[in-house]
């Protein structure tokens, strides 16, 4: 039991499966206790917006709100983000560097996200966990840039195009909080290349 307990925690993205069953929770949990994305249902869940953090100093919410999502939509396409990029990013860097640019781009997400719109004096309430995805994407693009330009066979071409594609479909869709997507994959860009390390170089 104990070797098989291990072999799963070295061979499988335990964290990635960790992570969505969490999101996955939380959102049936909210949904049982209230009407999903409503105004109402997200201050309550832990939402960020201005009056609630700055002013009413309830910082839990910049990490809460990673774990809150606005309708089953919402969570199926970040779920699926997640899942994809997830278990590629977890074996490159590791369960748990894995968890930590998960976590901290998520509430440096968060952090930017807050400030910037404030900047604009715009009221935005802001949840979900697609600005710690984009910090899993930035840490696997850091891990190929570190790898000699792959990771897992995957080129640093192919991740940059991935990159480019969901920061495009960001900009193209209703509602979405591009500061929080753009700030996370830059957080989590910066922690992949102080986490992944080079391959030792053989001589």
């Amino acid at each position: 039991m104990i070797e098989q307990l291990k072999y799963i925690w070295r061979r499988q993205p335990v964290m990635t499966f960790l992570l969505t069953g969490t999101n996955v929770l939380l959102f049936f949990l909210q949904a049982l206790s209230a009407r999903v994305g409503s105004a109402a249902a997200l201050r309550q869940w832990g939402a960020v917006s201005w009056e609630l953090v700055a002013v009413g100093g309830e910082y839990w919410r910049l990490f809460a709100s990673m774990f809150l999502h606005m309708s089953f939509e919402h969570l199926l396409s970040n779920m699926f983000s997640l899942i994809v990029i997830g278990q590629v990013t977890e074996a490159a860097l590791g369960h748990i560097p894995f968890l930590a640019v998960y976590l901290l781009s998520g509430t440096g997400a968060s952090v930017f996200s807050l400030w910037f719109y404030h900047l604009l004096n715009q009221n935005v309430i802001s949840a979900g966990a697609s600005g710690a995805i984009f910090g899993i994407l930035g840490a696997l693009l850091a891990a190929a840039v570190r790898r000699h330009g792959s990771v897992n066979g995957i080129s640093r071409g192919r991740i940059l195009l991935l990159v480019l594609l969901m920061a495009y479909s960001g900009y193209t869709a209703g509602s979405v909080d591009n500061a929080a997507h753009l700030s996370g994959l830059a957080f989590g860009f910066l922690l992949g290349l102080l986490f992944c390390r080079r391959p030792a170089v053989s001589r």
